[in-house]
């Protein structure tokens, strides 16, 4: 017994398939990218600044920044940024190993390892879905593995980078956790919230030769970009999972032609 497929309704499951991958493939591209930024990225800062503005009958408009000095935390380790009153910045770089924060190493190592793993297999998951543009590897496949398995795969794939993103993400909770075990004396600042800022008001001094010019110490802290890319990356893997689920292989024509079983 031969069995023939409809042509017309073969056409159209062909091209919905050829859409649906190109979509998956953008989406793809685009955690690919992602995902190289938050490697890349600082996840964490912590900075300490020091503004003035004038008070009494001197005129000032707003408040300027007097000096600062800023941590800036990502996989490798710490760069701290300072700028005194001259303006004059300088940033120096230190590892983890050699600050001695080995907790806050853990939970860095833990997200860039989840990170890398998730940039892998997207990074697979794009060749792949590329590949499958041709029709005679994509036939060869399907005939190789098996309709349903090679589905089944590649959703599994999917769920694994959409799980490497969360934990990356989730994981990096634990910060605060990490930098008050390392630093039992520590009372304020990212060993107490993941994010936050405080305000402190030092009084009246002279600046630039300006007497009663008041001067506020701000200290801020929370995620950087790198952590906040890491979360984009969700919802559109999410959006990608759907599509791969959605999006169904064409029969290949030998296969229709004999009724040969996928």
């Amino acid at each position: 017994y031969t069995f023939v497929a409809h042509p017309p309704r073969f056409v159209m499951a062909y091209f919905t398939y050829k859409k649906l991958n190109v979509l998956a493939v953008t989406l793809f591209t685009v955690v690919f990218g992602l995902l190289i930024a938050a490697a890349a990225l600082d996840w964490y800062k912590y900075e300490v600044v020091y503004s003035y503005s004038s008070t009494g009958n001197n005129v000032q408009v707003g408040s300027q920044t007097l000096n600062f000095t800023k941590f800036f935390f990502d996989f490798e380790g710490q760069t701290k940024q300072v700028r005194d009153e001259s303006s004059r910045t300088t940033n120096v770089f230190t590892s983890y190993s050699d600050l001695g924060i080995s907790n806050v190493e853990s939970v860095f190592d833990v997200s860039q390892a989840f990170v890398l793993l998730g940039l892998l297999t997207v990074g697979v998951l794009t060749l792949l879905h590329i590949l499958y543009f041709f029709d005679g590897v994509r036939n060869k496949v399907l005939f190789w593995i098996g309709l349903t398995p090679l589905r089944i795969v590649l959703i599994l794939l999917v769920i694994l980078v959409l799980i490497s993103e969360s934990i990356a993400f989730l994981g990096f909770l634990g910060i605060t956790q990490a930098f008050d075990d390392d630093n039992t004396d520590c009372t304020i600042g990212p060993c107490q919230k993941f994010s936050d800022s405080v305000s402190t008001e030092l009084g009246t001094q002279t600046v630039d030769s300006t007497s009663g010019v008041l001067v506020t110490e701000t200290a801020q802290w929370g995620p950087a970009a790198g952590w906040y890319v890491v979360l984009s990356t969700v919802p559109i893997t999410l959006t990608v999972l759907i599509v791969v689920v959605l999006n169904k292989f064409p029969i290949p024509v030998d296969s229709m032609s004999t009724g040969e079983a996928l």
